[in-house]
């Protein structure tokens, strides 16, 4: 309790009252704007109160977090923090609208928005479709919607048959027609009522081809335009050939396959017979004779004919000939003895010279004497000619040549066929006929360095049969290619000089077979027997693919010392002096020189990589 004293009549008296929570400095309850806690004072329960710093202080609700507390109250928020609504370039906050198609919903703007990115729904046509649909002159063969809901429709012209199912757009083989009005089948030329006929070969190409004319043969054809030759042409004159010249029996019709093959016989020392100039020349045979018979525009009785020269030589070939001549008198003392020599000194040695010459009575040259200046010059004139047939070919160019025989078998020439300035094609059969000392084909630079013809790069393509019937090599240089397809064939029969021989072949430049190649029909006796020579060292490249075939018989090797390599990928099949292996592997063979066989070369047998047995090769 709480007491005070007072006297009171003379005596001490006292004043007493229960104690408050004021007495203890407390308050009896809590107050607004304080923060109180509860205590217990005399036996009461009182509050300790003291001042509330955040009464009366407004804490804001953010939805982006507070940026700023009160100093006095850090529990209250004085201000909020900001953002930016704004999305990156190309999106926004707007929902994409049924007529676009959501790009991208995943990024977010600052305050945590979703941002899209929209684009218009695509309305336009697939490949093949078209937006309108199929006119009078089409047929609808399918639609298609796109993204906007359009209708997309596919369309294809129609055919005679779409307009009326007994009509025909072309004219059967053996039969006649009657032509359909054009306006009534959308412009279209269709035949109806059709029924055998008995067409010559002719009048079935002028009715089934119009675009092709008819030459009957001569002493010149047309080489621009499309020609088909019913009958042989021989001239003096260059045939060159731009546009199709075909034979009768490139049409499919049997009184066109049942006429003989026209054959163009070429008789001229100074340019190839036949030039293809990106043209095609299918089912037309080729013959050529470079052999001039007359010197400087004038006739000599003496050297009109070849054989009157050649029985003149005492037996001597022409080759020969050359080789005494050029052997006894040497480059340097030809000045005093004319004709002859004029032809070995000239820089080409293949031009023409004038027709004045010396006495040559008393010359000799080994065991061939001239009696006489006339046959001095018959002599000359003959090695001339000689001269003039290693520059020319009987076919050089580029284009398609198709069922086709190229022949130059009155004499020796260089080089029968030579591709030139671009890619020469072989479809059907193609047999390539040549004598002794004539390399049936030739792939890249010049025959000779000294030649008067500069020839181009150039690719042979064969996906069909190339025959090569001549004494020589196919000869392949820098600068050309031969690819057999998986549908080509290759034939090689040789006697003399080997069957395919890489002089400095390019590296780049592969010869390449997919399909097959057979060098097994070689001639007996040859100065080489090898069936690939490489005459330089790893400048020759022969590429077998998966499933070719090559078969060789003697096999290859280098001559001078050179080399090349025999490239085969696994499933490659070779056949080997009678034995066929495939590839198990893909891998490569050095072929170089066997010093111990002067004749054939170190690659006689399969190399380490075939072990499986062949199928469908030979």
């Amino acid at each position: 309790m709480v007491c005070s004293s007072t006297s009171y009549y003379g005596r001490t008296c006292y004043s007493c009252r229960n104690k408050t929570c004021a007495d203890g400095g407390y308050d009896s309850a809590s107050k607004t704007g304080y923060i109180c806690s509860a205590v217990t004072y005399a036996g009461l329960s009182c509050y300790s109160c003291k001042v509330d710093p955040c009464y009366g202080l407004e804490n804001k609700s953010c939805d982006y977090g507070c940026q700023t507390y009160y100093s006095q109250c850090s529990s209250k928020c004085q201000s909020c923090k900001t953002c930016s609504k704004v999305c990156e370039s190309g999106y926004s906050t707007t929902a994409c609208t049924s007529s676009q198609v959501i790009v991208d919903s995943s990024k977010k703007n600052e305050c945590g928005d979703t941002c899209y990115k929209c684009r218009a729904k695509d309305d336009n046509c697939p490949s093949g479709y078209q937006a309108s649909a199929c006119s009078s002159t089409q047929v609808q063969t399918g639609t298609q919607k796109t993204e906007a809901g359009s209708t997309c429709y596919a369309c294809r012209a129609k055919t005679c048959t779409d307009y009326n199912s007994a009509y025909v757009s072309s004219v059967p083989s053996g039969q006649t027609c009657t032509t359909v009005t054009s306006s009534t089948v959308g412009g279209l030329t269709c035949y109806k009522d059709c029924k055998a006929a008995n067409l010559t070969c002719e009048d079935w190409v002028k009715a089934n081809y119009p675009d092709f004319s008819i030459s009957t043969g001569g002493s010149y054809v047309s080489g621009s335009g499309k020609v088909m030759l019913t009958g042989n042409v021989t001239t003096t004159s260059p045939v060159t050939i731009s546009g199709m010249v075909v034979g009768p029996a490139y049409f499919n019709y049997d009184k066109c396959k049942a006429k003989s093959t026209p054959t163009i016989s070429v008789t001229n020392i100074d340019y190839d017979g036949v030039t293809l100039n990106g043209g095609t020349l299918a089912n037309v045979n080729v013959e050529y004779d470079p052999v001039s018979y007359t010197e400087n525009g004038s006739s000599h009785a003496f050297c009109q004919y070849y054989g009157y020269c050649n029985s003149s030589m005492d037996s001597y070939t022409a080759q020969s000939f050359y080789n005494t001549i050029k052997g006894s008198m040497g480059y340097s003392s030809c000045s005093s003895y004319g004709d002859i020599c004029s032809v070995l000194q000239s820089s080409t040695g293949c031009v023409d010279y004038n027709s004045n010459f010396q006495s040559c009575d008393t010359m000799s040259y080994g065991s061939c004497s001239c009696s006489s200046a006339a046959q001095a010059l018959c002599r000359s004139s003959y090695l001339r000619n000689l001269c003039k047939n290693n520059e020319h070919s009987a076919l050089a160019g580029y284009g398609t040549l198709k069922d086709s025989k190229i022949n130059s078998q009155k004499r020796n020439i260089e080089v029968v066929v030579y591709p030139d300035g671009g890619t020469l094609t072989i479809e059907g059969t193609v047999s390539v006929y040549g004598l002794s000392r004539s390399t049936p084909l030739r792939i890249g630079d010049n025959a000779y360095t000294n030649t008067a013809i500069s020839r181009r790069s150039a690719k042979l393509i064969i996906n069909g049969t190339l025959e090569l019937l001549a004494g020589r090599d196919l000869y392949y240089s820098a600068n050309g290619q031969v690819i057999v397809n998986a549908s080509g064939t290759l034939k090689i029969t040789y006697g003399d000089w080997g069957g395919i021989m890489f002089n400095y072949a390019s590296s780049s430049l592969p010869m390449e077979v997919y399909g097959k190649l057979d060098i097994s029909s070689n001639g007996s006796g040859g100065k080489y027997a090898n069936d690939l020579e490489f005459t330089w060292n790893g400048k020759g490249i022969l590429k077998a693919r998966s499933g070719s075939c090559i078969k060789l018989q003697n096999g290859g090797g280098g001559s001078n010392g050179g080399s090349g390599t025999f490239s085969f990928e696994s499933g490659a099949q070779l056949s080997m002096k009678g034995s066929c292996k495939k590839a198990s592997s893909s891998g490569s063979y050095t072929v170089k020189d066997n010093p111990s066989n002067t004749l054939y070369g170190a690659f006689t047998s399969h190399p380490s990589g075939f072990s499986g047995s062949c199928s469908n090769c030979y």
